[in-house]
């Protein structure tokens, strides 16, 4: 099955690579640092090479030490993202991007929990995924919900840590999401920054829920496949 295969995190990364990266400078603006699911046998290798290799040992201490002061925040999360559309001095977008910013803190966390499976970092991101996904209703806004992209690879890795209720509830958010963004997809006609957003999406919910279709969409989506195909 392509779930257990590195195929959708190959395609995720590829998306990633055509989407523009922001500085943590500008107004109105947030970095997420850099985050893609991995697999059980990855996860275990990464660990591994961890505790192995001196050179990946300080990399994943530099990564515990950026958590250090992650531990004990509070969910921010919003029912609406103001952003997309907006000027960066927009205060909506101003506000809204302080509280966005809790994106890059999972990141950081995945990042660390990836290199170590420690358990505090586990709880802390179940405790996010369920106040972010309870409050916020998804719109298939990408530029928006691409911000969502480091929330969805850690529910990805920790969702067999759930509760049955708490899988069914997340899972059925993550559905609205994926079902979305799966519109978005089929109706693209031009391979932009934004459909590569659509596209990453809709590669990462597939994986969580375990939807080939889903993931087949993406596969057959991707930039390369998709140009060739066409002939654009």
């Amino acid at each position: 099955m392509l779930r257990s295969s590195i195929v959708m995190p190959a395609i995720l990364v590829v998306c990633w690579l055509t989407i523009s990266k922001l500085t943590a400078a500008d107004v109105g603006e947030f970095y997420i640092p850099e985050v893609i699911p991995l697999r059980p046998a990855q996860i275990e290798r990464l660990r591994e090479l961890v505790r192995t290799d001196d050179q990946a040992k300080v990399l994943a201490d530099g990564f515990r030490q950026a958590t250090d002061i992650v531990f004990d925040i509070r969910p921010t999360s919003v029912e609406g993202i103001h952003y997309q559309g907006l000027v960066n001095t927009d205060p909506r977008r101003v506000e809204c991007v302080k509280k966005l910013r809790q994106m890059a803190d999972v990141a950081l966390l995945v990042r660390h929990w990836q290199a170590s499976g420690d358990e505090q970092a586990a709880a802390v991101l179940q405790r996010l995924i369920l106040a972010w996904s309870a409050t916020y209703s998804p719109t298939g806004n990408d530029v928006n919900e691409n911000k969502f992209y480091p929330l969805l690879v850690a529910y990805e890795a920790l969702r067999s840590d759930f509760s049955e209720d708490e899988q069914r509830s997340v899972d059925a958010w993550v559905k609205q999401l994926g079902e979305i963004h799966e519109q978005s997809v089929k109706k693209s006609h031009h391979l932009t920054n934004r459909y590569s957003k659509h596209l990453r999406l809709l590669a990462l919910t597939g994986l969580i829920l375990d939807r080939e279709d889903w993931q087949h969409a993406a596969r057959d989506g991707e930039p390369g496949r998709r140009s060739g195909r066409h002939g654009t």
